[in-house]
């Protein structure tokens, strides 16, 4: 299980790379695709394999990015909190 602190550490990750998204899509993408969906399943939801992590620009507002993570047989709405508080998640059907 995962500590508070990990949590923490990610969702601040996810927000500092919301500025640099489109100069570092690349690389970044991959670090963004790994924190939004570890912040998922610390949350306890299942994410095997997870294969995408998009920045959604038009429902992110200043310190609330929303991003939408795609595993393998499930896809989230995850809305990073800012403060230490947890993520908002939400799965699509």
């Amino acid at each position: 299980m995962m500590h508070s602190s990990t949590f923490l550490v990610g969702a601040a990750l996810v927000t500092s790379l919301v500025p640099l998204w489109p100069t570092a899509q690349a690389q970044d993408g991959a670090i963004a695709l790994e924190v939004v969906a570890t912040a998922v399943r610390t949350q306890g939801f299942p994410c095997e394999k997870p294969s995408s992590a998009q920045r959604d620009a038009q429902l992110s507002k200043p310190n609330l990015p929303v991003w939408f993570l795609t595993c393998e047989s499930v896809r989230y709405r995850v809305e990073i909190m800012s403060s230490g508080r947890r993520a908002r998640v939400t799965k699509i059907e």
